[in-house]
């Protein structure tokens, strides 16, 4: 109900008024926002994202990524994997 209430008194406020309430709720949102992020990094469990990934800085180029995922198998040909996809959405839209 307080949500009711304050938003009719909000769209009554004159123009000037409503920015300066704006820009006081951005005020508060971002300090609590910034408090809750110094305490969450201030918690000793917490870790960083470069420390679970194991790196630092930047990742890698993608063409240093190149092969990271191997397969097994080696990858099909154009014609192999035509043939499935064709078939794959004959299957889907029949």
């Amino acid at each position: 109900m307080v949500f009711d209430d304050l938003m009719t008194t909000i769209q009554r406020l004159p123009l000037d008024e409503k920015v300066a309430l704006l820009e006081a709720l951005m005020r508060t949102v971002n300090e609590e926002l910034h408090h809750a992020s110094s305490e969450a990094t201030a918690a000793p469990n917490a870790k960083r994202p470069a420390d679970v990934l194991g790196t630092e800085g930047q990742p890698p180029p993608f063409e240093e990524l190149r092969g990271v995922l191997a397969m097994d198998t080696p990858i099909p040909t154009e014609y192999d994997w035509k043939g499935d996809y064709a078939d794959y959405l004959t299957k889907k839209y029949a």
